[in-house]
């Protein structure tokens, strides 16, 4: 059994919800490559930006799991270069918070130039930004699913359903 997040789409979504907003030039803040949904979530996004006709970029420098300073750094410093990313998509809600703050630090102000789709697991975003753009992760979703399947083979009963994938669908737009 096994419950997870369909990275891919996530990335493909969050694309989408960036060009519908008028970006046109994205990043993305992927996850450490070494992991398998990095390669999902990079391949979602690069697929489907290319398939938009817009220029993007994945980070080199930093991962989702860099730690906060790393990613405020690279991103501020992404933003001194000339034709900066004006649409970023970011795989941790850490991350996505030390994207804004380098890009902030560079004079960008979150909505107007600039705009975040970040995948988050517990509601903090909002309370730090009201203009990110939020895919929510529905990690107790995943926990019951695992749950009931670990009960079921602890009693050897068969449960049809073993495998679930979590299909983000939406984009919570900000204020």
């Amino acid at each position: 059994p096994y419950f997870d997040f369909d990275n891919e789409a996530f990335g493909r979504l969050g694309v989408r919800a960036l060009a519908e907003r008028g970006r046109k030039r994205l990043s993305l803040v992927a996850p450490p490559r070494s992991h398998t949904y990095s390669r999902h979530m990079t391949y979602g996004f690069s697929d489907e930006a290319a398939l938009m006709g817009l220029p993007f970029e994945v980070a080199e420098t930093v991962t989702s799991d860099s730690g906060g300073e790393a990613v405020e750094a690279a991103i501020a410093a992404g933003f001194a270069l000339p034709n900066p990313p004006d649409g970023i998509l970011v795989g941790s809600t850490t991350a996505a918070m030390a994207t804004i703050a380098g890009a902030e630090g560079s004079g960008r102000v979150l909505g107007r130039d600039f705009a975040v789709v970040a995948k988050e697991a517990i509601a903090v975003l909002r309370r730090f930004r009201q203009d990110i753009l939020i895919v929510r992760e529905d990690v107790g979703r995943a926990g019951e699913f695992l749950a009931h399947a670990l009960v079921a083979q602890i009693e050897k009963r068969d449960w049809a359903d073993r495998q679930g994938l979590e299909v983000p669908v939406k984009v919570e737009p900000g204020r």
